[in-house]
């Protein structure tokens, strides 16, 4: 349950935050005054994009960090079962990338075939999640080769996306214009390879629930500031809140991935993974030894003496050569 509320102050910071990033927007919004048109933003933003907002992200990523750290690691201790919520999650999530990769497929036959790329590795990111989350459904979810890589191609793809939000967006003036989203995939690629290390028994819990969580904050800021700042304005403020764009739908694809991770990781979905968890599982309990032969010998010969111990010694051996003696 608590690591539940950490999910939900995530989802709070992010809006938080985003109610912020949008009255940035409207406050520094650079608009032709012969056209109505939008020129871009100003190059010397105020005091809510150089003070507020990294005040609000930074005492965000405090909190998560040192609530992951103080609220203990769950132990595996009954078979965890996915909830309807996790489910919708990743379903979304799913949804999100197959259209994200149609969008840049299409883009992409006009000559940048690096889109074409990148579409469809957004359409087989899609399908694995659907294969994940019909696999945990089943409660089929176990560290193996075949779900590893499945769980492999969220980090492939989050490698390629960095690459590509960036060189998409690195020609603005304003660092502040698209530094937010360039570190929600960042933290959205740590937090997919995290994910993908409790399929390689590898899982870190508070490491992959900081980058999930911070994910999460980052994308709900870009993504809801860009839509506040659409609806308050009349026109467009910024690439993401156009609809239909593809970036609209990469953080739309990363909220609801990193939903379905935290809440995940709060379930103890993942717990499968985690050292600690199957080594403790796998050997049983250790059971007291029982005194071997040579302890009992000793103690007998400590407790009756050397003398006794030799004299009885002789008569066991007179016995058995009597014994051997009898036709």
């Amino acid at each position: 349950m608590r690591k539940q509320l950490i999910v939900a102050f995530a989802i709070l910071a992010g809006l938080g935050a985003a109610v912020v990033r949008a009255f940035s927007f409207l406050r520094e919004i650079d608009i032709n005054p012969d056209t109505g048109l939008y020129n871009g933003l100003i190059t010397h933003p105020g005091i809510l994009t150089n003070y507020i907002l990294p005040a609000v992200v930074v005492l965000a990523a405090l909190v998560i960090l040192i609530a992951a750290n103080l609220i203990q690691t769950p132990r595996r201790a009954a078979e965890p079962r996915v909830g309807v919520l996790w489910l919708f999650a990743e379903f979304a999530a799913a949804a999100f990338f197959a259209g994200m990769g149609v969008l840049e497929f299409i883009d992409g036959l006009s000559g940048a075939y690096a889109r074409c790329v990148y579409g469809v590795l957004s359409v087989f990111v899609a399908v694995s999640i659907v294969v994940i989350a019909l696999n945990a459904f089943s409660g089929k979810l176990e560290p193996n080769p075949r779900t590893g890589l499945w769980a492999t191609m969220p980090v492939f793809w989050s490698c390629f996306a960095m690459i590509m939000y960036f060189w998409g967006h690195a020609g603005q003036p304003v660092l502040s214009s698209y530094i937010y989203g360039t570190l929600a995939v960042v933290c959205a690629a740590l937090a997919m390879f995290g994910t993908a290390g409790f399929y390689f028994r590898r899982g870190k819990h508070i490491s992959t629930q900081f980058f999930t969580l911070m994910a999460l904050v980052l994308a709900t800021l870009t993504l809801g500031g860009s839509l506040l700042a659409q609806l308050l304005s009349s026109g467009p403020l910024h690439s993401s809140a156009v609809p239909g764009n593809p970036h609209m739908l990469l953080f739309g694809a990363i909220i609801f991935h990193m939903l379905a991770i935290g809440f995940g990781l709060a379930r103890g979905i993942y717990d499968f993974g985690v050292p600690d968890n199957f080594s403790k599982a796998s050997v049983p309990d250790e059971e007291e030894p029982d005194e071997s032969v040579d302890e009992i010998v000793a103690e007998s010969f400590i407790q009756k003496g050397p003398e006794t111990a030799e004299n009885e010694e002789s008569d066991d051996n007179a016995k058995s050569e009597n014994v051997d003696e009898i036709p």
